[in-house]
């Protein structure tokens, strides 16, 4: 018998499952919830020691779940939440908060990227060019990627900066801890926008480093997400109960797992994730941008593959947040009394406007200062009302990223993938298969995809298996199509949605920029 601990490490919690590996089955769950701080506008961070805290927790109470011998668990693999930093002294303890992939602080970083002439989408010409040249990409304008993050810490906590052994991200400060080796997984390596993927396996890029005047040594070692880091120190052995010979593999990130998690394996498959955030995505056997649009292909968790991705920032969060502010709340009554009753709004006749850009958005527009809104709203409206046009604003923002996404790929998408907590609505499934005009596989991996997809890449990485795997355990569990007299009603929805944010963006720039 052999067993596999994944991890997956997001923002609102640690989860964990215990996989049998010989059944593809899982065995135990385990979870423990996580806390965000928004110290000031436009920063969100979390404790980096908590976090740990949370991952022995869990390990901890998947070791002793069952009654299996802890020899039998050979492996743990993780994947976790992108776009995370933590500055790492010399003596592997955090110097600052986890910097989030929610906090926009260091929007605009590198200046020097977005600053000069001539220009092309914000973005200066020639450094562009070079950072498509060496890294197939660049870093957004909101901020958000690990390169600002880094260098809005020289700027502006240079002690921190001078003191830092290791920038690591979550994947890698967890291997860390559990370890004692620093390293980042190939495909978030990939996003720091500081490595070059030019000669397959990916390395730092000397020239990028130079330029912005950061130290190399500064960044860990590289690993594709099948790779082992280490075996479990003594320490964490004894604490969680696994045994000293269990194997840590790096994993990916979050994203990268999900899309083996969704069972859309196969080259063009293509899943899309609903949760607090939402994407897009589809493995490739080359790389694709479209730096206009802020979508472009990473390193997969798949040796020599490339996964196509339209990431966007604020998902299901918005329907949850509007439902809190309805009804005062959220429970499962409220959820099936809102999923039921909204079923029931016809969407052809149902005028009321929602733009889902809660935190800024990314695709297909990279553009940190816009905000949402309803829109529309008469006395005549119900609430009901309201939150159809929340899930269509949600569905329209993902059709409009799927439109640009679709030229990259090269074809129309006829199935999407769909996993993650926001596909456990009925009435939003639907609604976006009609926007979509795509049918909807609601996959029962929907609440699990992240850690069955770093199961999967532990597997691989053991040798246990291989990717295919995924399907022994990804099945569809429903499948909504599209409402054929509902394709213009949408087609409409989306030319006024678009309408509606660039005849306001310059509104949202004088509100919302950051001082």
């Amino acid at each position: 018998m052999t067993y596999l601990i994944s991890l997956d490490i997001g923002t609102s919690s640690v989860k964990g499952i215990l996989l049998d590996v010989g059944k593809a089955e899982v065995v135990a769950k385990a979870t423990k919830p996580l806390s965000i701080n928004y110290p000031k506008p436009g920063w969100a961070e979390q404790d980096p020691g908590e976090l740990f805290r949370k991952v022995i927790g869990v390990m901890s109470d998947l070791a002793s779940s069952t009654s299996i011998n802890p020899g039998e668990i050979a492996g743990v693999s993780m994947d976790a939440q992108m776009l995370g930093v933590i500055p790492v002294g010399r003596d592997g303890e955090p110097l600052y908060n986890l910097i989030t992939w929610l906090d926009v602080r260091s929007a605009g970083e590198p200046r020097e990227l977005f600053s000069g002439f001539p220009k092309i989408s914000g973005f200066n010409v020639f450094r562009l060019i070079k950072f498509l040249r060496i890294t197939g990409g660049a870093p957004s304008k909101t901020g958000k990627d690990p390169l600002s993050k880094i260098i809005w810490i020289m700027k502006n906590m240079p002690e921190i900066y001078r003191d830092t052994w290791k920038f690591l991200n979550v994947n890698g400060f967890i291997a860390y801890k559990l370890t004692g080796a620093p390293a980042i997984n190939a495909d978030e390596a990939h996003v720091t926008w500081l490595a070059d993927v030019r000669k397959g396996d990916l390395e730092w890029s000397g020239a990028l480093i130079k330029d912005l005047k950061l130290d190399v040594e500064k960044l860990p070692l590289i690993k594709k997400p099948i790779e082992i880091v280490g075996y479990l120190k003594k320490e964490i052995a004894r604490e969680t109960g696994l045994s000293e010979k269990t194997r840590v593999v790096i994993g990916s990130g979050d994203v990268a797992a999900t899309a083996i998690g969704s069972g859309a394996v196969e080259d063009y498959e293509t899943h899309l994730y609903l949760g607090t955030s939402d994407w897009l995505a589809a493995h490739l056997p080359v790389r694709k941008l479209d730096i206009f649009h802020a979508i472009g292909t990473l390193v997969s968790a798949i040796p020599g593959k490339y996964l196509l991705i339209a990431e966007q920032e604020c998902g299901c969060v918005a329907l949850d947040y509007i439902i809190s502010l309805l009804y005062g709340g959220v429970d499962k009554k409220i959820y099936d009394e809102v999923d039921e009753r909204i079923g029931q709004v016809d969407p052809a006749s149902n005028r009321v406007v929602f733009l889902p850009w809660l935190y800024g958005e990314r695709v297909p527009i990279d553009d940190p200062f816009v905000r949402g809104a309803l829109f529309n709203v008469s006395l005549s409206d119900t609430r009901f009302h309201m939150l159809e046009a929340v899930m269509e604003g949600i569905a329209l923002n993902i059709k409009w990223a799927q439109v640009y996404f679709e030229k990259l790929l090269g074809m129309r998408v006829q199935r999407l993938y769909v996993v993650g907590g926001g596909a456990m609505w009925n009435s939003l499934c639907q609604i976006i298969a009609d926007a979509s005009r795509a049918e909807v596989w609601r996959m029962n991996t929907m609440r699990e995809a992240s850690a069955i997809g770093s199961a999967v890449i532990g597997v691989r990485g053991l040798g246990l298996g291989d990717f295919n795997y995924a399907k022994k355990i990804a099945k569809p569990e429903r499948i909504f199509k599209p409402r054929g007299n509902l394709e213009e009603v949408f087609e409409r929805k989306l030319k006024l949605l678009i309408k509606t944010y660039r005849s306001n963006r310059g509104l949202y720039k004088y509100l919302n920029k950051l001082s």
